[in-house]
């Protein structure tokens, strides 16, 4: 919350809303594997529990737009 002062914390006992989902500013969690599972065969279940879970790093994306919006086209 310190690096992105802007950013709200959500509630995990509840889905966040459509307008949080498809906001233009999005903060992604970066996967971090614990060092005693890297370089072992781990099942898709663990790694997608340390997904969502024990995230300590995140990612900042948003939408760049260069010159006019046009609402013909979604991948300009």
């Amino acid at each position: 919350m310190s690096q992105f002062p802007s950013a709200v914390r959500l509630n995990m006992t509840t889905m966040p809303g459509d307008d949080i989902k498809n906001s233009p500013l999005q903060l992604q969690p970066v996967l971090e594997i614990p060092p005693r599972l890297k370089n072992k065969p781990v099942p898709d279940q663990i790694i997608n529990f340390y997904k969502s879970n024990y995230v300590q790093r995140f990612h900042y994306s948003r939408p760049v737009r260069k010159g006019p919006v046009d609402p013909n086209n979604e991948f300009v």
